[in-house]
């Protein structure tokens, strides 16, 4: 019966190793090595990047870059367009993180070395939906990010760079919710196979005792 038990616990053990080895393993689909060149983001997308440079490039965004695993994945400049007007609202950095979509507006008192933003908003992937729209005369390049209950209409500089936003922002958004998921489910498998452990346990325990 002791011989029994000692075998359950080593079980018992090696399954919470287990689950701890798998969670490791998917989270680090959104690691990954990074780079701290964010002159690159423009024409590298889908790599990772370092979040730290935002650090210095983005005022009032330290909240973001504190969050562990969170990387950059794309960055370029957006007009942002009234959505009943369609004129130009403002000139926004607008910067895709592997769970968020963050935007920054540029500051614009003069300043020496590369151009400074002011941290604008953050928004969860999750909640966000991505409308292409089509051209016309008055609008080009123009996409639209739906976060009910708000909706925000962006133009890009070229249909190229259009087309590579709503990609990456679709696909990170997939990889996002499926690498949660997965998390998920192998959250409830582990449960469920400690929760057959632990009965077995019992058992070999009140068996133990009778003994």
């Amino acid at each position: 019966e002791i011989s029994s038990l000692e075998a359950e616990m080593y079980q018992l053990s090696h399954l919470l190793n287990d689950h701890q080895v798998l969670t490791s393993a998917i989270q680090n689909v959104y690691a990954g090595e990074a780079t701290d060149n964010m002159s690159q983001l423009d024409e590298s997308p889908q790599e990772k990047h370092s979040i730290a440079p935002l650090l210095e490039s983005v005022e009032g965004c330290s909240t973001v870059t504190e969050v562990p695993g969170r990387y950059l994945i794309y960055s370029s400049r957006l007009n942002e367009l009234d959505p009943q007007t369609h004129d130009k609202v403002q000139e926004i950095r607008a910067f895709l993180l592997n769970d968020s979509l963050m935007l920054a507006t540029p500051i614009k008192a003069k300043r020496k070395g590369p151009v400074k933003y002011h941290f604008q908003a953050l928004y969860e992937l999750d909640n966000l939906a991505v409308v292409n729209v089509k051209d016309t005369e008055k609008m080009k390049h123009v996409f639209e990010i739906r976060m009910f209950p708000d909706s925000h209409m962006f133009q890009a500089e070229s249909e190229a760079s259009k087309k590579l936003w709503m990609k990456h922002l679709e696909n990170t958004k997939e990889k996002l919710i499926t690498g949660r998921d997965m998390i998920k489910q192998a959250e409830v498998s582990m449960v469920s196979k400690m929760g057959s452990r632990r009965n077995k346990t019992g058992s070999g325990l009140q068996s133990l005792v009778r003994h």
